[in-house]
C-alpha cells in the first residue's frame, strides 16, 4: 500500500509538505453520504469557511385560525435576511425576508380569529393591515448573519394547509484534518447543491452535481507528531 507522510510542525499547526491529489484521486467526490475535498493542505488543522448553497427545503404546515402560518424555530434552519422563501407556488410567489419585515414579536391569534399585537412598529402594523409576512430575528447571530427564529405569513383560510420552500445560503466552517482533506459527513440537505470554499488564495467553488462517487473513502491516521495519508482504495 502507496503512503503519503505528512510531517506538521505541531507549534504552528500546519504541514510543511505538500500532500499530492493523484491522477487517481479526485479534488472533491463524493463516498455514500459523505463528501471528501482534498488538497487543502494548507489548511490542515484550521477552519476552513464554506458557503452552501441550499435549495428546495421544504415544509407542509397548517394556518391557524387566524389564517396565518406560523413557521417556528427557523435558526435551526439557518434561514437568514435576505433568503428566499416561497409559499404554495401561488399567493406570495416568493419573499425575500428583508429589514423592512424585522419586528421585535408576532403578533398573537386570539380565540375569535383576530390577530393582536402590543407592538406598534411599522412592520407590525403592515402585517395586521396589509397582511404582510413578518418575521423576527433569533437573539443571537450565526457567523454575522442576522437568522431568522419565526415567519409568520398570513392571508390563509383558517386550518388552510400550506407547503412552503426555503432557498437559502448557509456559512459553516469546516476543520481540515492532519492530512489537509476536508470530511463532510452531513446530508444532502444540510450540504446543498454547491459549495464555495473561502480560502486565502481564493474562492473555490463547487458544483455537488458533477462530482464523482468512490466506493471507499481515504484515510488519514496519526503517527506520533506526523500524519499517514492512504489514498482510496485501502485494505
Amino acid at each position: 500500500m502507496k503512503r503519503f507522510w505528512i510531517i506538521c510542525w505541531a507549534v504552528l499547526g500546519f504541514c510543511l509538505t505538500a500532500l499530492p491529489v493523484t491522477a487517481s484521486t479526485p479534488p472533491a467526490f463524493r463516498v455514500g453520504n459523505d463528501l471528501y475535498i482534498m488538497g487543502l493542505e494548507l489548511y490542515a488543522t484550521e477552519l476552513v469557511p464554506i458557503v452552501h448553497d441550499i435549495t428546495d427545503i421544504r415544509r407542509n404546515l397548517r394556518a391557524n385560525r387566524c389564517g396565518v402560518v406560523r413557521v417556528n424555530r427557523l435558526e435551526e434552519l439557518r434561514l437568514s435576511v435576505g433568503n428566499e422563501v416561497v409559499v404554495n407556488g401561488r399567493l406570495y410567489g416568493s419573499i425575500n425576508i428583508t429589514n423592512q419585515i424585522i419586528a421585535n414579536s408576532q403578533p398573537q391569534c386570539q380565540s375569535d380569529g383576530t390577530l393582536t399585537s402590543d407592538d406598534t412598529g411599522s412592520a407590525t402594523r403592515n402585517f395586521l393591515n396589509d397582511r404582510k409576512p413578518l418575521a423576527t430575528l433569533a437573539d443571537e447571530t450565526v457567523h454575522g448573519l442576522d437568522i431568522i427564529d419565526t415567519l409568520a405569513i398570513p392571508g390563509f383560510q383558517p386550518s388552510e394547509r400550506v407547503e412552503i420552500h426555503y432557498h437559502r445560503n448557509i456559512l459553516a466552517y469546516h476543520r481540515v484534518n492532519g492530512c489537509g482533506y476536508i470530511q463532510d459527513d452531513s446530508d444532502g440537505e444540510t450540504i446543498g447543491n454547491a459549495l464555495t470554499l473561502k480560502l486565502s488564495t481564493g474562492d473555490q467553488s463547487i458544483s455537488m452535481s458533477s462530482l464523482p462517487t468512490l466506493t471507499h473513502p481515504p484515510l488519514c491516521r496519526a503517527d506520533g507528531e506526523s500524519w499517514v495519508y492512504y489514498p482510496p482504495p485501502h485494505p
